[in-house]
């Protein structure tokens, strides 16, 4: 699927949650990503697992309303 990443054509947030308590987006992943995808913000999520939307929620609001205000 690296041809589906490369027609990204728009800004892209990724986050990436702990992988000792549930994140599942390892270092390698991440890279394919941003092989694929031009332009890739990466917010990195201490403390938090897989659920980040519900555990982590004001910090991930904050951080997609700073990312929309970029575009």
């Amino acid at each position: 699927w690296p041809e589906m990443l490369a027609r990204v054509k728009c800004p892209a947030l990724v986050f990436q949650a702990d992988l000792d308590i549930g994140g599942m987006l390892r270092g390698h992943d991440v890279e394919f990503l941003r092989e694929g995808v031009k332009e890739m913000l990466l917010v990195p999520v201490k403390g938090c697992g897989h659920v980040m939307h519900w555990s982590h929620a004001t910090s991930i609001a904050q951080h997609t309303a700073i990312f929309l205000e970029t575009l």
